[in-house]
């Protein structure tokens, strides 16, 4: 190779060889063929994009250019467990350690009786922005897709080719493999780097990525069980809760609970569970 050759050439030590930095290697990677014009706030990725090719138009605007493009906006909506479509209905995206799931529902769009004809409109429109919102969050492995019951198999197979045109679009290798017994639609992505949601989220601290957290009647029930086991030699105890327990909890109660003087603040940060202090 080019880079042996220069290797045995070498006279004395030299630079042989230099990875593109991140900005070289973005530019590189994205800036292919179907790129027609680059808008950018920095001057640097003028030139860049300029050093890397003549064809593409650039243009520079001030300020923030994800505010000024709505890409915040829409960063927010692709983000969205639940992405609203044109004709009223939704998909919800669940995304799991073993897949993606994603399911489409009609909403509230009850302007044709032809229940058919429905189906196929709304999950026609899904396949659309299914295909788009994978590429846009960049997820991949297993994809399960529970469209809206098709009775007819020509409509199923419709979706189907709207799916295999949409995916076209995408830089990843995405194979599909039609509907199950069950009406589920199997697809693949191949996955190639993190996810837009492993960028750009973190797991919540309170619920720790589980989308849910204990209901106030059993928070409730947990801080009465605490109440119960009171240490002995205690006057009065200091209870903190989060603020949405204010109209859900009698404080008449609680001192009938603890036995002693009791001061409630509701100032805890976390709605899944409250904090106790005893004191003598």
């Amino acid at each position: 190779s080019e880079l042996v050759k220069e290797f045995k050439n070498a006279k004395k030590v030299k630079l042989l060889y230099k990875e593109s930095d991140s900005d070289e290697f973005l530019i590189r990677e994205f800036l292919k063929e179907g790129v027609d014009e680059v808008v950018t706030n920095s001057a640097t990725y003028k030139e860049l994009i300029r050093n890397y090719s003549k064809n593409i138009r650039i243009k520079v605007i001030d300020g923030d250019a994800f505010e000024e493009l709505g890409i915040n906006e829409e960063l927010k909506r692709v983000l969205s467990r639940h992405i609203p479509l044109p004709s009223g209905g939704e998909i919800v995206i669940d995304k799991t350690e073993a897949m993606v799931v994603i399911d489409v529902n009609s909403g509230h769009f009850t302007t044709t009786s032809d229940h058919e004809e429905l189906s196929e409109q709304i999950n026609a429109e899904a396949a659309v922005e299914i295909a788009r919102i994978l590429r846009l969050r960049n997820l991949g492995g297993i994809i399960i897709v529970d469209f809206i019951d098709m009775r007819s198999e020509k409509s199923r197979n419709k979706i189907i080719e709207i799916m295999r045109k949409e995916v076209l679009k995408d830089r990843n290798r995405v194979e599909i493999y039609g509907f199950t017994q069950l009406g589920l639609l199997e697809m693949t992505r191949k996955r190639t780097s993190k996810s837009l949601d492993e960028r750009l989220t973190t797991t919540c601290p309170v619920c720790n990525g589980k989308g849910a957290i204990p209901s106030a009647e059993l928070v409730i029930q947990q801080l009465f069980n605490t109440l119960q086991k009171k240490p002995k030699d205690v006057s009065e105890v200091i209870i903190k809760l989060h603020p949405h327990f204010k109209n859900k909890i009698n404080k008449e109660e609680i001192k009938k609970v603890a036995k002693v003087n009791v001061h409630v603040h509701f100032t805890h940060v976390n709605p899944s569970n409250f904090e106790v202090t005893w004191k003598k």
